[in-house]
This record gives C-alpha cells, sequence and structure tokens, in this order.
C-alpha cells in the first residue's frame, strides 16, 4: 500500500502510515475525522513545525507530522495558554526579538535620556537664577524648564505614536516567520512593518489623541480606552484597515474576548513594574539621564513578550467574534512576512 502523504511502500493491509501517522488511503466517506491537536502552541498560525519523529520501520528517514485535516478547529485557548506559549516562543527566539525592538526603540530612548538630561540642568540652572539674579532671572528659568518639559512631553509622543507601533509590527512579522519555521530575520521584519508604516502611524496617532483626551477625563476613561484599543496595531497589519475603522475592529475584538486581553495588559503592567523596581534600585534619582536609558533598556528587552501575548490573544478573540478556521487565519497571517 503506497502512502498518499510521503509516498512510502508500506505493503498490503498496511492502515497508518508509520512515518507521519495518518492513514495511507484515502478515507471513506463514513469514516470519522481525524481529531485536530489540542495544543495552543499546534492551533496558532505562530505554531512552529513540530519535531520529527523516528520511524518505526527503522529504513526510512524520520519526517515531521503533518498536522491532521479536519472540519473541527482546536478548542479555544485561555489565559494560561496564551501567557505560557508566549514565553515560550519569546525565549526561542529571544535574541532577534531583541535586535527587532532595539532597532525600532533604542534610538528614541537615547533622545528621550538626553531630553531628561538638558531639563535637569536647566531646572537647576533656574533655581541658581533665581537665588543670584532675582525675579526676572528666575521667570526666565523657569519659563526654559517649562519648555523642556514640553519636548519631554513631544518625545513620549513620539514613543507612542511612531515607535511602538512599529516596533509591534516589525515583532508581529517576526513573529510570523517563526511560526512557518523560519528564521526570524530583523530585516524582512523591518521591511514588513515599512510597508505599513503610513496607515499603523495614522492609527495610533488617533489612538493617543483619544487615550490622551480620556485621561484628562478623570483618567478612568483614558485606561478603557488604551485597553479597548490593543489590537490596533494587529488589526492595521493583518486586516488593512487604519485610522477609526481599525479603532472600531480592536473594540469589537477586545470586546468579543477580553479575559485574555486583560491577562495580556496585566503582564505588561507588571513588566512595567519591574523595570521601574529595578531601575530604582540600581540608578539613583540624582541621575535621570542613567535611569531613562537603563529603564528603557530593560522595556527593550521585555516588550517582545506582551507584543506575542497580544497577537495570540488577537487570533483567539477573531475565532470568536467571526468565527473563522484556524486555517483561514494561517493563510492570512502568511501574508504579513511574505
Amino acid at each position: 500500500m503506497i502512502c498518499r502523504h510521503c509516498g512510502a511502500d508500506h505493503g498490503d493491509g498496511a492502515r497508518y502510515c508509520p512515518s507521519t501517522g495518518r492513514p495511507v488511503a484515502p478515507p471513506a466517506p463514513d469514516d470519522e475525522p481525524e481529531p485536530e491537536p489540542t495544543r495552543m502552541m499546534e492551533a496558532l498560525p505562530f505554531a512552529e513545525a513540530p519535531a520529527p519523529e523516528p520511524s518505526s520501520a527503522g529504513t526510512q528517514a524520520a519526517v515531521p507530522r503533518a498536522a491532521p485535516a479536519g472540519p473541527r478547529d482546536p478548542p479555544a485557548a485561555g489565559p494560561e495558554a496564551v501567557i505560557r506559549d508566549a514565553i515560550a516562543m519569546w525565549q526561542r527566539h529571544f535574541v532577534p526579538f531583541l535586535i527587532i525592538a532595539a532597532i525600532g526603540l533604542a534610538p528614541i530612548a537615547i533622545v528621550k535620556a538626553v531630553i531628561l538630561w538638558i531639563l535637569q540642568a536647566v531646572v537647576v540652572a533656574a533655581a541658581a537664577s533665581a537665588v543670584a539674579g532675582g525675579l526676572a532671572a528666575a521667570i526666565a528659568g523657569w519659563l526654559a524648564a517649562v519648555v523642556s518639559a514640553l519636548a519631554v512631553a513631544v518625545a513620549s509622543v513620539l514613543v507612542l505614536s511612531l515607535a511602538v507601533p512599529l516596533t509591534q509590527a516589525a515583532t508581529l512579522a517576526g513573529l510570523a516567520d517563526a511560526g512557518r519555521g523560519r528564521e526570524v530575520s530583523w530585516s524582512d521584519a523591518w521591511s514588513a512593518a515599512l510597508r505599513r508604516a503610513g496607515p499603523l502611524i495614522l492609527t495610533q496617532l488617533l489612538v493617543t489623541a483619544v487615550v490622551l483626551v480620556g485621561s484628562l477625563l478623570l483618567v478612568v476613561p483614558g485606561v478603557l480606552a488604551a485597553f479597548f484599543l490593543t489590537f490596533t496595531a494587529a488589526v492595521t497589519m493583518l486586516e488593512n484597515r487604519s485610522g477609526v475603522d481599525a479603532m472600531r475592529r480592536s473594540f469589537d475584538l477586545v470586546r468579543a474576548d477580553w479575559v485574555n486581553v486583560l491577562v495580556v495588559v496585566i503582564a505588561l503592567v507588571v513588566a512595567h513594574v519591574v523595570v521601574a523596581v529595578l531601575t530604582g534600585l540600581v540608578v539613583p534619582r540624582t541621575s535621570p539621564f542613567l535611569g531613562s536609558i537603563l529603564g528603557d533598556l530593560l522595556l527593550i528587552a521585555l516588550l517582545p513578550f506582551p507584543v506575542i501575548a497580544s497577537a495570540y490573544a488577537y487570533l483567539e478573540a477573531r475565532r470568536k467574534l467571526d468565527g473563522e478556521e484556524r486555517r483561514r487565519l494561517d493563510a492570512e497571517w502568511g501574508r504579513v512576512g511574505g
């Protein structure tokens, strides 16, 4: 009997191929469909190909087990699976994801640290002028301090509206390559992200504006806006949407699977707290430049994890909201890094 999957001859009467584990002959119409894998890393399109299994025939080279075909999708993945598999993927490809994040965020981090250093120098100079030169000198010094503070605010908006969404998009593209069993290439990942740079930046500018306005309204509306707009980068990258349309889509997806999203947001908050604590222990408060640099470097190292977890949660939300099958999402995701 010739296996229709690997082409090997297993003799008459063989029902299953010892190399692939699948039926040798086509299934009869009344046969039950083979079960789909239930592990989340096999269920999502980012999953890397399973490791080859040794051939029981002893004479054939081991080949990777093919994913069983069938009409049923794996069951939905909960928060525990989202976090567990995101950590596994992050650890497996830590170095390339670190390079992707560093390319996007390190230049902005350096600029922000320099601005903070200048701001500290201006504040010190303003205080000295107030003591030595009287009221006019004090006013001039504090005006300079205000201008420097505004520069810091502008740098923060640049980080939110430019560096972060592009870095998220590049990480998503690298994740797609990892899921197809390829090496994660920082150049390919950033090429894919830059092709969507315009829509990504436009959308994130709108998101930043909404969150800032909401934060001015007793803070809570801003927090809720940030939560429900978690998927805007993924929607812009994968679904060819932008602006208000991408924001509405993110809102619908988060509402459909808010538990997974909440876990991802909590993980991101924990990462920021860890960075703040470690930075405070190592760098004195009198050195804002060093504190800013160290804190941003730690965030660069940690950022890929919440992005990967957010990608898993995004796909689960699409399955719940749209009823899409895994195979369709696989095909769509494969276009990101291609």
